[in-house]
């Protein structure tokens, strides 16, 4: 078994943004002992539409697309061009990445999306 590592761990408020620890003096920082191997739910869906500026109303939309699109793969492709969990048709919005992003980063996916839905609305998806 892998050696464990410490992560420190910070609460989230409802609406999905992190709440910074409030420290006591002469106590320790909140620290969790997590396996190398596990992996961290940092974010949510939500959580990173949110980060990224859609507007809370239109998530649970966004998730049936993203649902319907990939299934949530955030490494959906088809050899049409569609990429990632929302499935943005690259050869028309590639010049929407900023140098050195990737369509299959979910943020850099939703952000695009967000784009595209702010210029065409829910139209720009089949499903």
């Amino acid at each position: 078994m892998a050696e464990p590592y410490s992560i420190t761990i910070f609460g989230l408020a409802s609406d999905g943004t992190p709440i910074p620890p409030t420290p006591t003096p002469g106590t320790p920082e909140p620290v969790v002992v997590v396996p190398v191997a596990t992996p961290i739910a940092i974010c949510d869906w939500q959580c990173v539409l949110r980060s990224v500026g859609w507007d809370e109303w239109d998530i649970p939309e966004a998730g049936r697309k993203i649902q319907c699109e990939s299934g949530f793969d955030p490494y959906a492709y088809n050899p049409s061009g569609a990429s990632g969990w929302f499935q943005v048709m690259m050869p028309l919005h590639a010049y929407r990445l900023r140098p050195g992003e990737d369509i299959f980063d979910v943020y850099v996916n939703s952000r695009v999306a967000l784009e595209i839905f702010r210029e065409r609305g829910w139209a720009a998806w089949v499903c």
